[in-house]
């Protein structure tokens, strides 16, 4: 559960920080002066601080994406065997309870 929870805050930062990252037409208008945006991440602008945490946050996605994997398949695995031993021990009391049943209604039949 907690590792869903922390694979969801990296989904949500890296779609943010996809959405954010400034497009190829962003050096246009910090020509012009409407650049100031920038300021916030210093002088060299946010494409650095940008590019650095969606490569960060796109490794820690694909390695808890994994690590759900490899979690989710072991406890389903776990989960098959349970039912496949409930089921093949009902079948055998099934049969057991049929066998019986059938005994005794050859005993009963008239001969």
């Amino acid at each position: 559960m907690f590792i869903s929870f922390i694979f969801f805050l990296i989904c949500m930062f890296l779609i943010f920080f996809i959405i954010v990252q400034p497009g190829k037409g962003g050096e246009i208008g910090s020509v012009k002066g409407s650049g100031a945006s920038s300021t916030f991440f210093g002088s060299s602008g946010s494409g650095r601080f940008l590019n650095k945490s969606t490569v960060i946050l796109s490794a820690l996605f694909f390695i808890v994406s994994l690590m759900m994997n490899n979690i989710y398949s072991r406890i389903s695995e776990e989960e098959e065997n349970k039912w496949k031993n409930i089921s093949s021990s009902n079948v055998k009391g099934i049969v057991k309870e049929r066998e019986e049943s059938r005994m005794n209604t050859l005993g009963e039949i008239p001969k």
